[in-house]
């Protein structure tokens, strides 16, 4: 299957996806966050979103995949 792929396991993420009607697929990341080495708060976010979309797991060529990070500041 090509489309969307969510790299989050986040249910409340999934169900945002759902409420505006974007199909997509979970799968998982082998991304391991690390907070500590970025200090601007929405740098890390954006580093971390990244992360988690390039380390997605089984996803086919051609798809696009979506990666989330949430902070309080």
């Amino acid at each position: 299957m090509s489309g969307l792929y969510l790299a989050s396991q986040s249910p409340r993420r999934t169900e945002l996806l759902h409420q505006v009607g974007i199909d997509h697929a979970v799968v998982t990341s082998s991304y391991v966050e690390d907070n500590v080495v970025i200090t601007d708060p929405i740098e890390m976010v954006k580093a971390q979103a990244l992360g988690k979309a390039r380390c997605a797991n089984d996803v086919p060529d051609g798809s696009i995949v979506l990666g989330a990070d949430t902070i309080v500041v």
